[in-house]
């Protein structure tokens, strides 16, 4: 499993066609591999993807995730904080 967060960054890149293009070419004959590409530019990530003349044009499955609520956060942050050993202030 490859993750890569902003990959929107890819359309920034000097000669970035060029660049995705090959790319892309490379990652097709990866076997055995999966990649999770996201990103948090909505606009730009539905361009590499859904637009048909660009090279990672249905590449894969698109997610579209909500942001998660930040009281759900907040309890996986004091969990994992606690699971540590040591002592919160605010429990």
């Amino acid at each position: 499993m490859i993750c890569i967060d902003e990959f929107q960054k890819i359309a920034d890149f000097p000669d970035s066609l060029n660049f995705q293009q090959k790319l892309r070419s490379s990652w097709q004959s990866h076997e055995n591999t999966s990649y999770c590409l996201y990103g948090s530019k909505f606009h730009v990530i539905n361009e590499l993807f859904d637009n048909p003349s660009m090279p990672f044009y249905q590449f894969g499955d698109l997610l579209y995730l909500d942001k998660i609520p930040e009281k759900h956060w907040y309890s996986y942050i004091m969990r994992g904080f606690n699971n540590t050993g040591k002592k919160s202030i605010n429990t």
